[in-house]
């Protein structure tokens, strides 16, 4: 019993993460092409860190807030590995490409292995 909870659990939590991984990521992608990539790239170039954060609470409201809020917590693990570009789209689609790969794929897969069951038999035992 145990088993298919946990895994509906995971692909619970599997879903939901990527949801808002994709959600995020659109999201930053609608702003960029609305707001002009060079001007938005030279804009957030220049402010730092918690300016950066009050600048992007005062345009977005409560709900775009919190997805933002949520994505950036999800997408921590990755943002180590892009750090050093400039690039606003690379440091926003690789760490969403990565958090897809492991919240939609890998954990869907961890869910679908079975918890402590033996497989089924295939149907192909010859009676007795």
């Amino acid at each position: 019993m145990r088993g298919p909870m946990i895994g509906g659990l995971l692909r619970l939590a599997s879903t939901a993460a990527t949801v808002l991984v994709v959600v995020g990521f659109a999201l930053f992608a609608l702003d960029e092409t609305r707001e002009g990539s060079a001007a938005t790239v030279s804009r957030i170039a220049d402010a730092s860190g918690g300016a950066a954060e009050r600048e992007r609470e005062s345009h977005n409201g409560g709900v775009r807030e919190a997805i933002d809020d949520v994505n950036d917590v999800l997408l921590t693990p990755f943002e180590g590995i892009v750090s050093g570009t400039d690039s606003e789209w690379v440091r926003h689609g690789v760490p969403a490409l990565l958090g897809f790969l492991l919240y939609g794929l890998a954990l869907r897969l961890l869910a679908n292995i079975p918890q402590g069951r033996r497989p089924e038999p295939l149907g192909w035992d010859v009676p007795r």
